[in-house]
């Protein structure tokens, strides 16, 4: 499967090779930026509180819970959570310092149109480079990143954690019908060795919640 995209994606990754680079992994990423997962970026705002209800908020909860009993089914006047509690570094988006691999990485993702650039990871035996694909269905490097810049890498499943050595940390998902396996060997590819989770409490912002 990893050698099949590499193939059916040589038109696109020859142009971003190098002289002797060769192409070992071309995998698809959903970096999953919705998903309500903390992020520990530079600059990032963390989500507001929920607010004291007011009398009128009272009353209408109050309503809405009568309407929960008798209908059966919950009602969405519960505010909304303010700081999403982390457990495992796999309850962050990514975290580091502006200028980071990280942080360049997840901001260059953001300005991805949805459904018209779709980002990937092109590993080769000189670098990792994350790209995306654009109208001419060319592939477009985002960052690339030397391989001694990457500093470990934890998996769950299809979920890698890639920790670099400026600090930073991002989070991505492989996408295909063998993602996990492809996620596997993503990890080994990059780190072989260097399993290992980022340490929370090097990265937490001040305002963190911690389980």
């Amino acid at each position: 499967m990893l050698a099949n995209r590499v193939r059916l994606n040589r038109r696109r990754i020859a142009p971003l090779l190098g002289e002797g680079e060769q192409a070992l992994a071309c995998i698809q990423l959903n970096f999953q930026l919705r998903s309500g997962r903390s992020d520990w970026l530079e600059g990032a705002v963390p989500p507001r509180e929920p607010t004291p209800p007011s009398r009128a908020d009272t009353a209408l909860r109050t309503g809405s819970w009568i309407l929960e009993l008798a209908s059966g089914s919950p009602t969405a006047m519960e505010p909304k959570p303010g700081v999403p509690e982390v457990r495992s570094a796999f309850d962050v988006i990514a975290a580091g310092p502006a200028g980071s691999y990280a942080y360049r990485l997840v901001h260059a993702v953001r300005r991805l149109k949805l459904f018209k650039n779709t980002p990937y990871c092109l590993i080769t035996n000189q670098r990792l480079i994350f790209v995306t694909t654009q109208k001419s269905h060319v592939f477009e490097a985002l960052v690339d990143v030397p391989p001694r810049e990457v500093a470990a890498v934890a998996r769950r499943k299809d979920v890698l954690l890639i920790e670099f050595t400026d600090a930073s940390f991002v989070r991505v998902a492989a996408v295909d019908t063998l993602a996990a396996r492809e996620a596997r060997k993503m990890a080994e590819l990059l780190a072989p060795g260097a399993e290992r989770e980022p340490d929370l409490v090097r990265y937490a912002p001040p305002w963190a919640r911690m389980a």
